[in-house]
């Protein structure tokens, strides 16, 4: 009800004939942007299946030339850190040694939880 409302104000500020036009050049663009995304397929999980695939071909070659030019500890602080410029913090992984660590710590303490406690049951 409130979109209505606020369509309803700019149509009377900028008159009806330049809100239809600036409404059909945005859904022309929002059309655009979705074909950018949709890369050629028909459905978006088409789309970023490919992405992915794609992610992970890019990466693989990239681990591949860290591994063969340069050494473990580049290696590590670009794949298995948290660190500003990494691949982890660029990707938000959660494989750094780092997060793993947090991880088994985060576990270990639910173990000494009681059931009840975990559930969330008071």
């Amino acid at each position: 009800m409130k979109e209505c409302m606020k369509d309803a104000r700019k149509k009377h500020a900028i008159g009806e004939e330049r809100y239809l036009i600036i409404e059909n050049m945005k859904q022309l663009y929002d059309y655009s942007q979705l074909q950018s995304v949709l890369n050629g397929f028909d459905y978006l999980s088409d789309a970023r299946v490919q992405m992915y695939e794609k992610h992970k071909e890019d990466l693989h070659l990239l681990k591949k030339v860290y591994r063969k030019n340069l050494d473990r500890e580049m290696y590590n602080r670009m794949f298995r850190s948290g660190e500003e410029g990494s691949y982890c913090a660029y990707s938000n992984s959660t494989n750094s040694v780092d997060s793993l660590a947090e991880a088994k710590k985060y576990r270990r303490n639910m173990k000494k939880r009681s059931q009840k406690d975990r559930s969330g049951i008071s």
